[in-house]
């Protein structure tokens, strides 16, 4: 039986162009069609989200409606970086589903899933929760809630603002003489017209050895800063120092895990939670690298632990019509001519430029220990094209691993590779 969520948080970022994210995982020994079709089944019992589709309505509210397609998983003998880069050209249309389930060659379990429901680390629990039904290691199917924050009223923390209210308000005086909507078919219409003039995303890896990890993780905690802090510091002074941007692209993006201001973790680990926040970081004063580096560290450290910073665009753009949104996103794809529009988008999320994004996941916790059923754990947030580059990195026992992607239009791959090559300079300058 199928059932309705509201979709709340995330409503106004429904017709985000880049819109999927992505889990690869290499399993150790060939799947089995027939036991990965049973995994699915009981994974979408478990999570009835893995069944669903998003339903639009006359006055744009949508919905997170269950049962709208059949548990599927499909054995492909695609190479993988084709799937992971279709899945970033074009994404999902949350209209038909929002999860899609495939093995590449036979060992390699790739998960996209659309942003509106999932984020990274709920991609990395829905990975091992399939691998546990895969393997008999689990086999409790009770269902898990989705919670989606259909309104302000449900945002797990007293976050609302008089300057919010503000500043909503003055924004949506410029839109209210439109009355404009749109639907799925025309936010799949602007997807594809944006994807073909996508420029194509490349990657490079960085490695750190768990020799060269545990150093650098003393140094860490003898200087109270993060291990994911100072890789984002290596790719970030890397990218500053070679690329020529302006002071407000140089803001970083980092990856806020709104869990933190969760009462219930586990409750909510599947649901609206993807969200970045933007990094200004000022070093005056900093008299070598150790001082810089630590002056990051506190910046990112500051806004990813900031409730207000974590969901202020959303608070915002909840106050908003949607319909004033959708067309912001209708307009970056030059499927709308909008001065308004166009400025939301400039403004709030749809059009403004970072010189990086930076996404870390440390899988050395014993959360993540059901992992170890792969190799080569990735999960990559959608690649924004307006961004230079994103860094995703992975902290295990075997150490750390990195993946710089970057945007072809702003970088070849001989300058993609210095970068990375630099970045792994500036980290291994803190190794004893």
């Amino acid at each position: 039986m199928s059932e309705k969520f509201k979709l709340g948080l995330t409503r106004n970022r429904l017709f985000a162009l880049e819109n999927t994210v992505i889990f690869t995982g290499e399993y150790a020994d060939a799947f089995d069609e027939a036991e990965c079709a049973k995994a699915m089944k009981m994974l979408s019992v478990k999570e009835p989200i893995t069944t669903a589709a998003i339903e639009l309505y006359e006055d744009s509210a949508a919905y997170i409606v269950t049962d709208k397609c059949d548990p599927c998983i499909v054995f492909s003998d695609e190479p993988i970086s084709d799937v992971v880069e279709r899945y970033e050209r074009v994404g999902l249309d949350f209209s038909e589903h929002l999860f899609e389930f495939t093995v590449c060659g036979g060992s390699t379990l790739v998960i996209a899933a659309h942003t509106v429901a999932c984020d990274s680390k709920s991609l990395l629990r829905l990975a091992m929760e399939f691998v546990r039904f895969y393997t008999r290691k689990s086999v409790s199917v009770d269902p898990s809630e989705i919670v989606t924050f259909p309104d302000m009223q449900s945002l797990p923390a007293k976050l609302n603002s008089p300057i919010i209210d503000k500043l909503s308000a003055d924004i949506e005086s410029k839109w209210r003489k439109k009355r404009v909507s749109f639907g799925a078919s025309d936010c799949k219409r602007a997807i594809e017209k944006y994807a073909s003039e996508k420029t194509f995303v490349g990657s490079v890896e960085m490695d750190i050895s768990s020799e060269d990890c545990e150093a650098l993780s003393q140094y860490c905690g003898d200087n109270n800063i993060d291990l994911s802090s100072l890789i984002a510091y290596g790719f970030y002074d890397a990218l500053v120092g070679m690329v020529n941007v302006s002071k407000k692209a140089r803001k970083m993006s980092a990856y806020s895990d709104r869990r933190l201001f969760v009462s219930d973790m586990e409750r909510c680990s599947v649901g609206a939670f993807n969200g970045y926040v933007d990094i200004s970081f000022k070093d005056k004063g900093a008299k070598n690298a150790g001082e810089r580096m630590k002056a990051f560290h506190v910046a990112r450290y500051k806004g990813v632990t900031s409730p207000f910073r974590s969901f202020y665009d959303e608070l915002l753009l909840m106050k908003l019509p949607p319909q004033y949104c959708d067309a912001s996103y209708m307009n970056v794809a030059g499927c709308y001519l909008s001065s308004a529009a166009r400025r939301l988008a400039d403004n709030y999320g749809c059009n403004d430029s970072r010189i990086m994004a930076y996404f870390s996941c440390d899988m050395r916790q014993e959360y993540w220990s059901d992992l170890s059923f792969f190799e080569n754990v990735a999960v990559f947030e959608p690649f924004v094209r307006r961004f230079c580059a994103m860094v995703d990195s992975f902290i295990t026992d075997e150490g750390v691993r990195a993946v710089f992607r970057y945007n072809k239009a702003g970088l070849t791959s001989d300058q993609a590779s210095e970068i990375v090559s630099l970045a792994q300079t500036k980290i291994r300058e803190f190794l004893p």
